[in-house]
């Protein structure tokens, strides 16, 4: 986001799509890889790099968002995985392509089909809205509230669910 609004003004006609994750799924991942551990600085490091990061990202998302009206479109990872094809035409639209049948099947087809996933981490899934909230059942609890205290603002302001249990 940081150069995104020297972009815009040197391209006229550019549009940006600006995907943002539930930070707390982002940690547990990054977690899992081994990218929160005490090498690295913890827990509170990787949480409180990651809030600081999504909070400029947003502040600058708002000024674009004053300032170039109609040429960037946050879009929540997870609104991609549970409801593709509706997230998919949203995203063509605001680019200004069409969403054509072929399209639709393409995202149907990496998406819902019920194909087998290439592996964890790929964008390939049988059902994408299975997997992305697994971070819910398998997060430390107190990971958890410690990132949603840290990320609050990110968590609020994006309207992601505040996960209690």
């Amino acid at each position: 986001m940081n150069v995104a609004r020297t972009l815009l003004e040197e391209l006229p006609n550019m549009k940006i799509i600006h995907l943002v994750r539930d930070p707390r799924a982002v940690l547990q991942s990054q977690s899992n890889l081994g990218q929160c551990n005490t090498e690295q600085g913890g827990i509170e490091s990787c949480t409180n790099k990651l809030c600081y990061s999504l909070e400029n990202n947003l502040v600058e998302e708002e000024f674009i968002m004053r300032d170039y009206p109609n040429r960037i479109l946050p879009v929540m990872y997870e609104d991609i995985a549970k409801h593709p094809i509706e997230t998919s035409q949203k995203l063509y639209e605001f680019a200004g392509y069409e969403f054509t049948d072929t399209i639709k099947e393409y995202v149907f087809n990496n998406t819902l089909a019920g194909e087998g996933n290439t592996n964890v981490y790929s964008t390939q899934r049988s059902n994408s809205s299975e997997h992305v909230d697994n971070w819910k059942n398998t997060m430390n609890p107190d990971f958890r509230k410690y990132v949603q205290n840290r990320c609050n603002y990110v968590i609020k302001h994006y309207k992601f669910d505040t996960a209690h249990n």
